[in-house]
């Protein structure tokens, strides 16, 4: 898991060298989608209607920022079920701010040269959402909802509570300009 400070520092590093890549990170840090090559959020970000009304969300759109729900359909769901992920304020800010595609052109490179440069671990951006979510909400119920997980899951791999001040830094974590 990412300390408050690291992931700050992260996003800060994404928005000097790596601004297109912003909107994919800001996802994955923030809302806890599973990244990988053939992960949920590649797959939602080459979804070709993520901002218009969609069959799978009801009518919405997957990414609907009026009404601050991400919806990850059972068609791009690693368990085949469909889950509403809530938009916290500082993901708002990202999108907002950053309002670009989710896979720029030549994403791939990108996403290699970060891993390098950064050296992310597999799935630290969903194991520190899912911590700093359980923190904050209070609730590994509510959590495992959002992510796609049982308490159980949970439990065995990703809890690593932060304190309550840590992840209160962490879902503060804004873009240059909006802090």
């Amino acid at each position: 898991v990412l300390s408050a400070d690291a992931a700050a520092e992260f996003m800060a590093m994404l928005e000097r060298d790596f601004p297109t890549m912003v909107p994919l990170y800001a996802i994955a840090l923030f809302a806890g989608i599973r990244p990988g090559e053939n992960g949920e959020l590649h797959k939602l970000a080459r979804h070709e209607n993520l901002r218009k009304p969609s069959k799978e969300a009801g009518g919405r759109p997957l990414f609907d920022l009026d009404r601050r729900v991400i919806t990850i359909p059972p068609s791009i769901a690693k368990t085949g079920r469909k889950r509403v992920v809530p938009v916290a304020d500082n993901l708002d800010a990202w999108l907002t701010t950053y309002s670009g595609p989710f896979l720029p052109v030549g994403f791939q490179a990108g996403l290699e040269t970060i891993r390098k440069v950064c050296q992310l671990s597999h799935d630290v951006l969903r194991h520190s959402f899912i911590s700093y979510r359980v923190t904050a909400s209070g609730s590994k119920a509510k959590t495992a909802l959002e992510a796609g997980n049982s308490e159980g899951v949970i439990d065995r791999h990703y809890l690593n509570l932060p304190s309550e001040a840590e992840a209160a830094a962490f879902w503060q974590i804004m873009p240059t300009g909006t802090r």
